[in-house]
């Protein structure tokens, strides 16, 4: 009972726990002692029943379980009455469970609990009904999802899984899920839903026929309808299909696996921008038939090779076929433009993902800084106007203002400037760029480092900006630490050329002599 009564409850926010309140009963969810005690209450709850059954005179055994004498079952926290179909069993078990109720505390779910009926006249089911006041099931009784019955299944026994399975595919479908997220809900989700059916019961053949029918029944890419409630990602797949329909080409085997009028197997193809669905209804055929299925006595003025596979292969921009490749579709779909002067301070071999990325969105002038934000909503500009930068609290941040000219971020790239050779650089994010941009294709390390330290920093700068707004600070020592170590550690797992210069280099941020090689670059 020292177990029962000592619970207390904390509340879980934004991942930290805060407070708590006394628990009035009860064990927490999940405690290991649940079932023990479940156990113990249930053994008295038996004990009552028995004992009102034998001091009653009006309490008959339900037929299937007078020999054994059994009036209650219990499993997994739910409990089984049984009893004869007339008021006066009913009301024995009732009293039975009040006394239970008055001495526990517990008390029976009624909108939980359901009465089963077998054999017995509507009137009597009213008067059990008002007696013990729950509701009314059916049979077969389900449990655990599954229903109780001793003989084989029949397709009507099964009639909940297929229905089941329709809910999560018209469900899914709703999302108009690409082909890998249907491939996903096929082996995830639909494949297992008759895995625990499986188990405890043999399925009938009709019910794993459609089963599997449902499963089967994906629409080809290139026909699916653009619909109002899809996702922004998969409209713009679906958008892009007259683009990459040209260049997706199938080489003719035996035809089994070419669709005869969405696939791009000759010249005129696809024959579904000319051929309307009615002419091919009316012509004995459906949106998916393959070529092999039209193709009859030569009638086709194509070959098809029985003993080859169809193919698919890319189209390149030159009309080069091709295997497939993500470096190819990119080259021949994309808009191609001259690369930027400032492409290689940003993207470089050395560099960490994470930082090069804001280093982009600086440059692009994209952060979501409170000048760029003032932009989108003019009409309340007067509360941006109060609002200042939360590392110098002196003025609004911008991307002019927050990046190495605010007096927290001029002090912490102080600094770290002298380690990155930068050391007669203004503070000032257009003098820094363009000393970056100078020196954009040198492979010397100190021009390596100057990238790695103004990325990192920029990275760093950015984060105790967003920290501040939400959380604790950190002096600009300790950010300027984090940047250091951050690079030093970077830089532990490059090889450098063996030069005087980068031995200098080495020793200026106290890295082993062991990263030196005799390359030409370093790397």
């Amino acid at each position: 009972m020292a177990c029962v009564s000592s619970t207390s409850f904390s509340m879980s926010i934004n991942g930290s726990l805060y407070g708590f309140f006394k628990g009035k009963r009860g064990l927490r969810q999940g405690d290991p002692m649940s079932p023990y005690l479940f156990t113990l209450a249930m053994e008295v709850l038996t004990l009552i029943l028995h004992k009102q059954v034998s001091l009653s005179l009006e309490y008959r055994f339900h037929n299937k379980c007078e020999k054994q004498r059994i009036i209650n079952l219990f499993f997994a926290y739910n409990l089984f009455l049984f009893a004869r179909g007339d008021h006066r069993s009913s009301r024995v078990v009732m009293e039975a469970l009040n006394i239970f109720k008055n001495m526990s505390g517990l008390v029976p779910s009624m909108t939980k609990s359901t009465a089963i009926f077998g054999n017995v006249a509507d009137a009597v089911k009213r008067r059990i009904l008002s007696i013990m006041q729950f509701e009314e099931g059916k049979l077969p009784v389900w449990y655990l999802g599954v229903p109780l019955i001793s003989t084989r299944l029949h397709y009507k026994d099964c009639k909940r899984l297929i229905d089941n399975m329709d809910a999560r595919i018209t469900d899914w479908k709703n999302k108009c899920l690409s082909f890998a997220g249907r491939v996903q809900l096929i082996r995830s989700v639909l494949s297992s839903l008759h895995v625990y059916w499986a188990s405890v019961f043999i399925l009938p053949k009709r019910i794993t026929l459609e089963l599997e029918d449902r499963m089967r029944r994906n629409r080809s890419f290139w026909d699916v309808p653009v619909k109002n409630n899809i996702t922004w990602s998969w409209r713009k797949m679906l958008g892009m299909r007259p683009m990459i329909r040209d260049h997706v080409w199938i080489n003719v085997g035996n035809g089994a696996n070419t669709r005869v009028w969405f696939d791009k197997w000759d010249d005129v193809c696809p024959i579904s921008s000319i051929v309307t669905p009615r002419l091919i209804a009316n012509a004995g055929f459906n949106m998916n038939t393959k070529l092999v299925d039209v193709y009859v006595n030569g009638e086709w003025d194509i070959s098809l090779n029985q003993s080859r596979q169809d193919k698919v292969v890319w189209t390149s921009r030159r009309g080069h076929h091709s295997e497939f490749s993500a470096a190819t579709a990119w080259d021949d779909l994309r808009v191609g433009q001259d690369e930027v002067n400032w492409a290689k301070v940003v993207w470089f071999p050395q560099a960490i993902p994470r930082h090069s990325f804001i280093m982009w969105l600086i440059v692009q002038k994209k952060l979501k800084t409170q000048d760029v934000i003032r932009g989108w909503n003019s009409s309340d500009n007067a509360n941006f106007n109060l609002m200042c930068c939360s590392l110098c609290t002196s003025k609004p941040d911008s991307h002019e203002h927050l990046f190495f000219e605010c007096g927290y971020a001029s002090s912490i790239w102080n600094g770290v400037k002298e380690k990155a050779g930068m050391s007669s650089i203004q503070n000032k994010w257009d003098s820094i760029l363009d000393f970056l941009v100078g020196n954009a294709t040198s492979t010397k390390a100190t021009h390596i480092i100057a990238k790695l330290v103004v990325s990192a920093t920029a990275y760093f700068v950015w984060e105790e900006r967003n920290r501040r707004l939400f959380s604790t600070k950190r002096s600009a020592d300790q950010l300027v630490e984090v940047i250091l170590s951050t690079v030093r550690l970077k830089l532990h797992t490059m090889k450098f050329k063996t030069t005087i210069h980068t031995v200098r280099v080495l020793q200026e941020w106290a890295l082993s002599r062991g990263l030196l090689i005799t390359d030409d670059d370093c790397g």
